[in-house]
């Protein structure tokens, strides 16, 4: 005889198998690029994509980027299969359509060859069954669609301003330069924003303003600002040398001096246990090193050397390292870098 106890566990199974039947599964987050490069890959699975809608008769589409929706680039597409749920751009309202903008949409993907022949012109993959179409919203825009750079939305809206005297936009040499660039170069908005903000916030600007420094300013090809930076501050990625930038930009609007040892600190305690090896054993006595300090300097060919620096624990031994220049003896820290007058400690 089947027990009480027995028959209410299966009806508590019965009753859970029922509940993670209706469960709603996650759809998983795909770039356009991976399901293009590999739709093999994700047949069948509910994933979830961003791209740029295209909304039109024969052109129901989710493109990699504005330019490719703009030109129609078919091999850089797939299609969407909607079955009603997008609301055509022809015949509706601009408000109401998602035509053009950046969007993003969960569905079960199918990699076998659909879309609108004369349009696509190959293999194009829709998504099957029930779609969600959803405007991308809190996504910053940082570009005018051309070159300039969107300093908040509202520039959109306003006409344009007037194009910066070549004095502002030539590469600055010296800290001292690039605070009065930007002073000059940002709008009051802008400067009022940065002032009133704390640092920690200052990382809203960095794929902004920031990604504006370091290309405007060459950091990335290693001009002027970026030598004198490297040789001088110790500082070697640009990402760093934008961040170094804004923090004292932000201290100079304060009336503050920049604290350039707490900055170095915090660039030492990401970058050296990432480039310390695995195994750090001196090579005189064998005994453990810890690695503490950053070290930039020129090789002899006047390329750019990063490097480690730390000591032993038994008898203080003091060591460089890199992993393409390996180890080498050097008991006292080799550099110390000159600070500049407004970003002394």
């Amino acid at each position: 005889m089947i027990s009480r106890k027995y028959l209410v566990f299966l009806m508590n199974l019965l009753v859970f198998s029922a509940a993670a039947q209706t469960l709603t599964p996650e759809p998983e987050p795909v770039s356009m690029v991976c399901l293009l490069a590999n739709p093999e890959r994700y047949h069948n699975k509910l994933i979830c994509v961003e791209g740029i809608l295209h909304a039109l008769p024969g052109d129901q589409a989710l493109y990699l980027s504005s330019t490719d929706a703009d030109y129609c680039i078919s091999t850089n597409a797939i299609w969407i299969d909607d079955n009603g749920l997008i609301q055509f751009a022809e015949g509706s309202s601009a408000q109401n359509s998602r035509h053009g903008k950046l969007v993003y949409v969960i569905g079960r993907f199918n990699s076998s060859p659909q879309g609108h022949d004369e349009v696509f012109g190959g293999l194009k993959h829709p998504f099957a069954g029930t779609l969600e179409v959803r405007e991308m919203g809190g996504r910053r825009r940082y570009f005018d669609g051309a070159t300039n750079l969107l300093f908040s939305e509202e520039s959109l809206k306003s006409p344009p301003p007037p194009p910066l005297p070549d004095s502002l936009l030539r590469e600055p040499c010296n800290i001292s330069e690039t605070h009065t660039r930007l002073r000059a170069m940002l709008p009051d908005s802008i400067l009022a924003d940065i002032s009133s903000g704390t640092e920690p916030e200052l990382s809203k600007y960095h794929m902004g303003l920031g990604r504006w420094i370091r290309n405007s300013w060459n950091l990335w090809k290693g001009g002027c600002l970026a030598d004198y930076m490297f040789d001088t501050l110790r500082i070697f990625h640009p990402d760093d040398m934008s961040g170094f930038l804004l923090e004292s930009f932000w201290n100079s609007l304060h009336h503050k001096t920049f604290d350039m040892r707490k900055y170095l600190v915090r660039l030492e305690s990401f970058y050296v246990p990432n480039m310390a090896p695995k195994h750090g054993k001196c090579l005189v006595d064998s005994s453990n090193v810890r690695f503490s300090r950053l070290v930039t300097r020129r090789g002899s060919k006047g390329q750019k050397q990063v490097l480690i620096w730390g000591t032993c624990f038994a008898h203080r031994h003091g060591w460089l390292y890199s992993e393409t220049e390996g180890w080498k003896r050097c008991d006292r820290f080799p550099q110390s870098p000159s600070y500049p007058a407004d970003v002394a400690p």
